[in-house]
């Protein structure tokens, strides 16, 4: 059923991209509001039971196209939401708040060197020293990248993403661990100049490096949007596939 949704006082509209529930009476949506025709703003909403209200967030400085993608809470008093920020003209870096309890605040997220923009997508957190964030980053020369990040509890830092040979552009969009050792990344990636279908990208980590995946390509292209684990044999990432006419068709992989 639908659920009322506020936005804040005089808001044009809003969207919200990411959720997650860190108990059954506490509940945290992430997005974007806008606060007027040609600006963005990061939206957090809060469901403790009563329904859904709008929770203060603090603007990063000199943004006006800001947004979060998704939220992960450790538990009630250890939340995370990722997404980027930057002028609608200009570059865009990647956006880390957190909540311990006590208010979101930002949380200094590293670019990668000579990057021109930067995102994350997503974000997980298997353990209270463990969390993962995922997007892309862009190089002066024009070309995107899969962007890894990692918090072990004393700041987040970039870790190698793998490539595949003859990558092109690559993008990660969703990230899912069942534990500190046995995590998921996906997306998609384009693998030749010029090639008019992206494919599917599956990276794996279990506790010694991010590896790719090996997966079928698609003839009409596909890619991953989010991926879970419910157990350490049991994993399952959905997305797109190739197109039918001039139309996507749903796409669902298990990992067992």
């Amino acid at each position: 059923t639908l659920v009322p949704a506020p936005l804040p006082s005089g808001a044009y509209g809003g969207n919200l991209e990411g959720v997650t529930c860190a108990r059954a009476d506490d509940c945290w949506a992430v997005g974007l509001y806008a606060p007027t025709e040609t600006t963005h703003q990061v939206l957090i909403e809060q469901d403790m039971g009563g329904g859904w209200s709008v929770v203060s967030s603090p603007p990063p400085p000199g943004g006006t196209f800001n947004n979060l993608a998704d939220v992960a809470c450790v538990n009630a008093d250890d939340c995370w939401a990722v997404g980027s920020y930057g002028i609608r003209s200009g570059d865009t870096q990647p956006l880390i708040e957190q909540n311990t309890g006590s208010g979101w605040s930002m949380v200094a997220s590293p670019s990668p060197a000579n990057s021109v923009d930067s995102d994350l997508q997503a974000v997980t957190c298997p353990s209270p020293g463990s969390c993962w964030a995922v997007g892309s980053t862009w190089s002066a020369a024009g070309a995107e990248h899969a962007l890894l990040e990692q918090n072990e509890g004393d700041g987040w830092s970039i870790v190698p993403s793998p490539t595949t040979p003859g990558n092109v552009n690559a993008t990660l969009n969703g990230v899912g661990c069942l534990n500190a050792g046995a995590c998921w990344a996906v997306g998609f990636e384009q693998v030749a100049n010029g090639s008019p279908a992206d494919q599917r990208l599956i990276e794996r980590d279990t506790g010694s490096g991010w590896a790719i995946v090996s997966t079928p390509a698609s003839p009409g292209g596909d890619g991953l949007e989010g991926v879970t684990c419910a157990g350490a044999s049991d994993c399952w990432a959905v997305g797109f596939s190739g197109k039918t006419g001039s139309k996507y068709q749903t796409l669902i992989e298990e990992a067992g």
